[in-house]
């Protein structure tokens, strides 16, 4: 350590002596000892160092301050004199260190080195007063401050009433207060004879029966009062069924079930189609259905039969609804080696009032124009005929025939008719020679 380090160093222990109130320890141990006239400072503090560390480390203090300055140095013996006198004060240290100071910058002690090692003293003592106040705040907060039900005493929570908890979070009051009728201990209400109930509101003893409704307007339970229980009692009961919706969205289910009312629910409309059902729920059967113009195409027909087409008058009838292919097949009767008979047939379709459908007659199969067609308009008749050469030589000279039935419009599903009547003959031939 350099003397000036030896300066500093002495002056901050007299310092730490005066403002920690440690003197009156030093005036008692060490100044009887200091003041022996037959012993040096030296050997004094060699005994120090076994007997007493905080002697010790104050007689190395001062005997830092005789090598720093001398032992004859006036400022620092008069500091040991007043360090030693039972009567020192505050203004005499204040005035002694005064001196040293005088005496420290009137000589040539590295003033910078003291000045340097003064302020990182005190950027040290100031980082360890903030560590000190930072453990001090901890130790004094609550948990989230008594969250506002509480008061705050040392790192302590201290509940108001009807509160309890590290942080005075959970109420311990009682539901009514208990009703005026029990005590609330711990958010529980203990009844007072004659009450009961979680807020000691029910009346017992006899009296409950007489003060109490049972009813708990439900029309799923049968409410009655046990007076020797003095409690009321709810049984469920059986209210049969329910029913809600109309059409394909009715709906039937129990009324009650476990005592509860059972919500009946409707099941959910379907597009409108001739099916008989009110599909769409609204109370209508079969109107506005939605399934009359479905075209499932040529390959979906239906087979009707077979008549005569050069002989007698032979007649296919059906009845049906919506756009349908329908296949028949015109028979040759006399196929003789001579007969020069032409075949063919006539197609009816008898539609009923308010509906629009068109009609149309193909010669060879799917997948070929129609030969013939008739598309009067609404609730009118249409009619086509087919026909054609029979060829000469004997060959059979019968033929299938595809009739379509094509929808335009309709909010009906009554059905229309169809009829085909073999070897009717009408105007030129619609197929070809056979």
């Amino acid at each position: 350590m350099g003397k000036s380090s030896k300066i500093l160093f002495s002056v901050i222990v007299c310092a730490l002596m005066f403002t920690g109130g440690i003197v009156t320890g030093f005036q008692t141990s060490f100044a009887p000892a200091y003041a022996a006239p037959d012993k040096t400072l030296e050997s004094e503090c060699a005994k120090k160092e076994k007997a007493n560390d905080f002697d010790h480390f104050l007689c190395v203090a001062i005997f830092g301050l005789q090598q720093a300055f001398g032992e004859a140095g006036s400022g620092i013996q008069q500091i040991i004199d007043l360090l030693t006198n039972p009567n020192f004060g505050l203004e005499e240290i204040k005035k002694e260190v005064s001196t040293i100071e005088s005496e420290v910058l009137s000589e040539d002690h590295g003033l910078a080195e003291i000045k340097n090692e003064v302020r990182d003293i005190e950027a040290r003592l100031a980082s360890m007063e903030e560590k000190l106040d930072q453990i001090q705040d901890s130790l004094e907060s609550c948990p989230n401050d008594c969250s506002g039900n509480g008061v705050c005493q040392s790192g302590v929570c201290l509940c108001e009433p009807g509160f309890s908890g590290a942080d005075c979070s959970i109420s311990s009051s009682c539901p009514n207060d208990c009703s005026g009728n029990g005590v609330c201990l711990s958010g529980t209400c203990f009844c007072e004879p004659g009450f009961s109930g979680a807020d000691c509101s029910v009346p017992t003893g006899g009296d409950f029966c007489t003060t109490t409704s049972c009813d708990d307007a439900n029309q799923c339970t049968a409410d009655s009062c046990d007076e020797g229980a003095d409690t009321c009692v709810n049984n469920p009961v059986d209210l049969g069924t329910t029913s809600c919706g109309v059409g394909a969205c009715f709906r039937t289910v129990q009324a009650c079930v476990g005592g509860v009312p059972n919500e009946c629910t409707p099941g959910a409309p379907n597009p409108e189609v001739c099916n008989g059902i009110d599909d769409d729920c609204d109370g209508l059967v079969d109107d506005n259905p939605t399934d009359l113009h479905t075209d499932f195409g040529c390959s979906s027909f239906t087979h009707i039969g077979i008549v005569s087409g050069d002989t007698g008058s032979s007649t296919l009838t059906l009845n049906s609804k919506g756009q349908k292919w329908f296949r028949f097949f015109v028979s040759e009767n006399d196929n003789s080696l001579f007969s020069t008979h032409d075949l063919g047939a006539r197609i009816i379709l008898d539609v009923p009032p308010g509906t629009d459908y068109d009609l149309f007659a193909y010669c060879d199969g799917c997948g070929t124009a129609p030969v013939a067609s008739s598309t009067s308009g609404p609730g009118v008749s249409e009619q086509v005929f087919v026909r054609w050469d029979e060829l000469l030589g004997g060959g059979d000279s019968g033929r299938l025939i595809i009739v379509e039935v094509r929808h335009r419009s309709a909010d009906s599903c009554e059905d229309y008719r169809l009829t085909v009547t073999g070897n009717v003959l009408s105007g030129l031939n619609t197929c070809s020679s056979r």
